[in-house]
């Protein structure tokens, strides 16, 4: 073989060997590229729902207070020094209710299903406690141990809900994270 024929395959393989090294390496980068939008996407959805979440808890916490407030305002005067008139505490209540119920959407439209389901049982408790302080102010407030017994079943269940809530939203957002 001459000299002229093994400087042309010389260059043809080096030529070859720089466009695949090229091609790789572009192939290399996009797919680096795809990788790192879909981790920022998932960083996001993560920072999103975790927002959610806590905006959701925040809203339970606040229903607690006010309901707990509901609850002093039914009690008899001499029980309490200083319970709140029924019809603030009652409204106030149910204002942090609608609050709660709009939340819980909010945890539904974030997702995951498992969430969503979570924040239904903690509204539908939420819901249940305020409805016996309710039920116990429409009757005349009279307290017996049976409604007492109800309402503390109640609220404990709302607790117990919540504690749910918090370790599926731990669950989750770990998930996201790994």
């Amino acid at each position: 073989m001459d000299q002229g024929i093994a400087a042309v395959l010389g260059a043809g393989v080096g030529v070859l060997g720089t466009l695949g090294t090229a091609a790789l390496t572009h192939m290399a980068a996009r797919r680096q590229t795809l990788d790192n939008g879909k981790v920022q996407h998932w960083q996001k959805m993560r920072d999103e729902r975790k927002e959610t979440y806590l905006s959701f808890l925040s809203a339970v916490e606040d229903f607690q207070a006010e309901v707990s407030g509901f609850h002093a305002s039914l009690l008899p005067p001499e029980a309490e020094s200083n319970t709140p008139p029924i019809s603030g505490s009652r409204k106030a209540a149910g204002d942090c209710l609608t609050k709660l119920y709009g939340q819980c959407n909010r945890v539904g439209l974030a997702g995951p299903t498992p969430m969503a389901d979570q924040a239904r049982a903690v509204r539908t408790t939420a819901t249940s406690a305020f409805a016996t302080l309710e039920n116990l102010r429409r009757d005349g407030g009279e307290w017996s141990y049976d409604a007492i017994r109800d309402y503390n079943q109640k609220s404990s269940a709302l607790l117990e809900q919540q504690r749910k809530f918090v370790t599926e939203a731990a669950r989750v957002l770990g998930q996201l994270g790994n």
